[in-house]
């Protein structure tokens, strides 16, 4: 029979996608599930606004209702490795390959995953062709969205190229210490964040509200091993791993989510007008 991967082995392949996933922040616990993949998801409708006052015979009315997503992916692999080996290289490897593959196959392909779905479901998909001369004029567009749809603060996820253009925009640079997921700095309202452009998928992202926005879900994360004693497929043990997970946008929350891809990779090449003086010592 198989037999689960020791407790230890499961803490740190989940303290790997922790670490190396941007995808994390928006993950949430507890989801109330229906059936296989169907969850549902709590959402606040308030009826009405402001009304005259009239000794408050007039009520408004505010109800949860629940919405139903589906997730979208039940994904998995499995590794074979030979019993020939020693059992310490043999305890070696199944972490080191689940390891390996988590952080060069899993991760990158949730991220993506991730984005492409906050990039369906945005309220603005815009299509300019960025430079460090429009990048901050495109930015503050993002910025008016979020600001309208009540947000304060937001996280703004950018390509290498978009990252160089703000650099050059604002004549600063960004770097960010540690894991892949640190902030790299702030701009305006926005936490920044340098993404893959594999991983991305476009210029710019920028999502506001975390979770209450979109929502990253896990229905399963599974690693079983089956030893030689029990394995039919050859005289060695397999893992195997399986994730059930999704990326879900509350439909009523898309105005938190602005992206931007032009036809072209954002061009560093060109750089913003300096500032001209004039008389009496101000710029233009």
């Amino acid at each position: 029979m198989a037999t689960e991967f020791p407790v230890e082995y499961l803490t740190a392949l989940d303290e790997l996608v922790e670490q190396e996933s941007f995808t994390n922040r928006y993950q949430v616990q507890g989801a109330e599930f229906t059936s296989k993949k169907t969850v549902m998801i709590p959402e606040l409708v308030i009826a009405d606004g402001l009304v005259d006052y009239d000794r408050f015979k007039t009520e408004n009315t505010a109800e949860i209702k629940y919405t139903s997503y589906e997730l979208e992916k039940d994904m998995q692999t499995a590794f074979y490795i030979d019993a020939v080996e020693d059992i310490d290289e043999q305890h070696l490897r199944r972490l080191n390959v689940a390891r390996e593959f988590e952080r060069t196959k899993l991760v990158p392909s949730i991220d993506q995953y991730f984005f492409n779905k906050a990039k369906a479901s945005a309220k603005t998909d815009a299509k300019n062709n960025l430079t460090a001369a429009n990048i901050k004029e495109e930015l503050r567009k993002a910025r008016m969205q979020m600001v309208q749809n009540g947000f304060t603060s937001a996280d703004l996820y950018l390509s290498v190229d978009a990252l160089s253009c703000l650099e050059d925009a604002i004549d600063r640079q960004f770097a960010g210490e540690g894991v892949i997921t640190d902030v790299v700095g702030h701009y305006d309202m926005f936490d920044l964040f340098m993404v893959p452009d594999d991983r991305l998928g476009v210029d710019f992202a920028v999502i506001g509200g975390g979770t209450d926005t979109i929502k990253h879900i896990w229905k399963r994360q599974v690693a079983k091993i089956f030893g030689p004693e029990v394995n039919q497929n050859g005289d060695g043990t397999t893992l195997q791993f399986r994730w059930v997970y999704g990326t879900l946008c509350r439909k009523n929350k898309t105005g938190g989510i602005y992206v931007n891809k032009g036809a072209k990779a954002p061009d560093t090449s060109v750089k913003p007008a300096k500032p001209v003086e004039v008389q009496g010592g101000a710029t233009a």
